[in-house]
Order: structure tokens, then C-alpha cells, then sequence
């Protein structure tokens, strides 16, 4: 269950990354996932074109968030995730802008 908890997650994060115009990293696993007791957190990584990083704000993003999941859990059998984060983060040595999109689950 776990496995297949994690790659719906996966997918919705994705799925919403892309409905913001960022593409999901190519070849590599971004996605991390951590478990709290009855809670897991998991987190989607991307790195956010260059054309969009001065504009990418966590808080609108996360209320984008909020929205989007409101969608995908009044569907009949899905999997109900809630918003847990969404932080950026400018890397130091000039490679870019990373956005980090949290949900959770509670088993």
C-alpha cells in the first residue's frame, strides 16, 4: 500500500508542478518521502525555469496547492492528500531556483 500511496502522491505532485509550467526533473528521483507516526509528508523537487524564478511566490503557490488537491480529493475513491508546504530555495553557486511541493496523508 505504501508503494502505491507514494506514486499516487507522486503523480498529483507532478501533475500540479506541470500545471504551473515547471517541468519535473528528467532521470532523477525527486521525491522524498517522510513518515510521522499516522502521517506521511511527501515532497516533490523541481527546478524552476529560469523565465519564472523571480516570480515564483511560496505562499500563492501553496494556496495553488491548496486548490488544486481540493479538485483531485472531491473525486469518488481518491486518495485524500492535504497541503503541507512549498518552500524555494536560490542556490548560492548560480544553478537555479528549486521549488519543494509538500503534501501529506494520514493513514
Amino acid at each position: 500500500m505504501t508503494k502505491r500511496l507514494n506514486q499516487v502522491a507522486h503523480n498529483i505532485l507532478v501533475g500540479f508542478l506541470l500545471s504551473l509550467g515547471i517541468p519535473p526533473n528528467d532521470g532523477e528521483d525527486t521525491t522524498e518521502v517522510r513518515e510521522y507516526g499516522p502521517h506521511m509528508v511527501i515532497t516533490e523537487q523541481a527546478r524552476v525555469p529560469d523565465n519564472m524564478a523571480a516570480t515564483i511566490d511560496p505562499v500563492e503557490t501553496l494556496e495553488q496547492l491548496a486548490a488544486y488537491l481540493e479538485h483531485h480529493n472531491a473525486r469518488p475513491g481518491a486518495v485524500r492528500f492535504e497541503p503541507y508546504n512549498v518552500q524555494a530555495y536560490m542556490c548560492p553557486c548560480g544553478c537555479g531556483t528549486f521549488l519543494y511541493v509538500s503534501v501529506c496523508h494520514t493513514a
